[in-house]
């Protein structure tokens, strides 16, 4: 299949100063909040929001964090029968095909739980055909949250291993919202931060404890 020349007019005007906001393509400077001073990390931005009321639970396509397994699979199983999602025999999973601008793509969804309950929902985003390229739907993916999530605080940052790619993190009170690439694709997650949190200390408390008793063995 041929691939075509194909520019999407997105228009990044950077000053000497990477504080000061950004304009995009079809979304003013105020809208895009960035995170414009010099002491604000992502950690700093999820500490303020993190216990702020009320707490947003409906995500992605009325997936709401607290779903039991069981629960999750029937609101699944609904969105098959209304025609919003479907489910690929051959890789055994459901699908979203998503409109972006003037090209489509294909979203995967994976549900994480915690202690039975949902508390993250994960997209994996992807071309539908080779006239399309990663970058192309990473791009439009990015100014489609911009403009849906104008009221959330956004906070862009270089990936830790290709400086060249930019991750972009959406968060209001308990809600994040993470764009970013792997090896997989692009990547968005719709994360329920408390209790991201709280299974990070879980795991730590049981990585030191290993670490201890493996200390007291040797």
């Amino acid at each position: 299949m041929k691939r075509f020349a194909w520019f999407l007019p997105i228009m990044f005007l950077f000053s000497c100063n990477q504080n000061k906001q950004q304009s995009y393509a079809g979304i003013s400077a105020d809208a895009v909040k960035e995170a414009v001073k010099s002491d604000d990390t992502l950690a700093s931005i999820i500490k303020k929001n993190i216990n702020k009321q009320p707490a947003i639970d409906t995500v992605f396509l009325g997936f709401t964090f607290g779903m039991t397994k069981q629960q999750t699979i029937g609101h699944f199983n609904q969105l098959v029968k209304a025609k919003k999602l479907f489910y690929n025999d051959k890789d055994q999973r459901y699908e979203y095909s998503m409109a972006l601008g003037v090209t489509r793509a294909n979203a995967s969804i994976a549900p994480d739980f915690m202690g039975g309950k949902l508390y993250k929902l994960t997209l994996a985003i992807a071309p539908v055909d080779d006239m399309t390229t990663d970058d192309m739907v990473y791009q439009q993916v990015a100014i489609m949250y911009m403009k849906k999530y104008q009221n959330f605080t956004l906070f862009r940052q270089s990936d830790l291993l290709n400086p060249d790619e930019k991750e972009y993190h959406w968060i209001k009170n308990n809600l994040h919202i993470f764009q970013h690439k792997t090896v997989d694709g692009n990547i968005v997650s719709y994360i329920n931060t408390p209790v991201e949190q709280s299974s990070e200390k879980k795991e730590k408390n049981n990585t030191d404890s290993a670490k201890t008793q493996t200390q007291k063995d040797i």
